[in-house]
């Protein structure tokens, strides 16, 4: 939207500046996680290991710090995605730098064992027993 100044002069101005660093800066320049990871799903839920990490280590930035803060209570990655709006490819690099201090721990949920075929089959007829 544009404003009028006192001198006449219009400039542009917006509710939602948008973010103050560029994606590149908060990754510190890393398109890839230093370490040779697997690919993080966007179903990963990650969980904060420790309830106290350790305070400001070198090469922190406040995205680290919100990351472990609002992983205390398992959460997707497309949800911290979301919740931090930062693209999921940086976060894959910011939750490397935390993994390589084993600060949070990840899991697959598409990785885990899934219900044999009879659990499945005594479900199924629970439901049609409704």
């Amino acid at each position: 939207m544009a404003t009028d100044d006192s001198d006449g002069t219009s400039r542009w101005t917006d509710e939602d500046p948008g973010p103050l660093l560029r994606n590149f800066a908060i990754t510190r320049g890393r398109t890839r996680p230093t370490r040779d990871y697997p690919p993080f799903p966007l179903t990963a839920v990650i969980h904060t290991v420790t309830p106290d990490p350790p305070a400001d280590p070198v090469g922190w930035g406040p995205e680290h710090r919100s990351i472990l803060s609002l992983c205390r209570q398992p959460t997707a990655l497309a949800d911290l995605a979301s919740e931090l709006d930062l693209p999921v490819s940086v976060l894959r690099v910011l939750l490397a730098d935390l993994l390589e201090r084993d600060l949070i721990s990840l899991q697959d949920p598409a990785t885990q064992e899934r219900p044999s075929r009879d659990i499945l089959l005594e479900v199924l007829h629970g439901l049609e027993a409704l």
